[in-house]
């Protein structure tokens, strides 16, 4: 067979995990009834320590944040100081909690035609039990008012867990129907 591009990969399904990006899966909402979108122990695993999370989400409910819990042992983690996170926006307004029940990733999404949220983040150290859980991020939206906005953010787990799920949902209500987030697994 000859090969496709030079990579010596002869299938375009094979040519498509030729990076050191692997596309793990990706969930889109069919309707506005999903509350949770989740990545269990069937892709956060110990074939990648390292992942990269692209996203394209819009609420039902507007004026919300985006979330985010980690999952160990096949529990998503509520523990009121689990988490810690600092993020800032494009107003030069800053959020540092340490003590957290989750992470807030995207704050002041926007519901309405034209507004929602973009997101690209890197998920570090996830079968570490030495080295906490962390993720970093970067976010652009169209805010609830209409107006853009950015965030960075840096997140971290206060212990040294191995973790096996990732959750996202929002505050308070739905994903909007469209709504998709994709999970890659980073070659080592």
């Amino acid at each position: 067979p000859v090969s496709v591009g030079g990579t010596g990969v002869t299938t375009a399904a094979n040519l498509a995990n030729t990076s050191n990006l692997v596309l793990l899966n990706t969930v889109t909402t069919t309707d506005a009834t999903t509350t949770n979108i989740d990545f269990d122990s069937t892709y956060i695993n110990s074939t990648y320590d390292t992942y990269k999370i692209f996203s394209q989400v819009h609420p039902v409910t507007d004026n919300v944040s985006l979330k985010v819990r980690m999952s160990l042992n096949g529990t998503f983690q509520t523990g009121a100081s689990y988490y810690g996170q600092g993020l800032v926006n494009d107003g030069a307004t800053s959020v540092n909690n340490n003590s957290t029940d989750n992470w807030d990733v995207a704050l002041g999404v926007g519901n309405a035609s034209g507004e929602g949220a973009s997101t690209d983040f890197t998920l570090l150290a996830t079968n570490d039990t030495n080295i906490p859980t962390m993720m970093i991020g970067t976010i652009s939206m169209r805010s609830y008012g209409g107006n853009h906005g950015m965030q960075t953010g840096s997140y971290c787990v206060n212990s040294a867990d191995a973790h096996d799920g990732i959750r996202f949902y929002f505050g308070s209500g739905n994903f909007d129907t469209g709504s998709s987030i994709s999970l890659y697994g980073v070659k080592s």
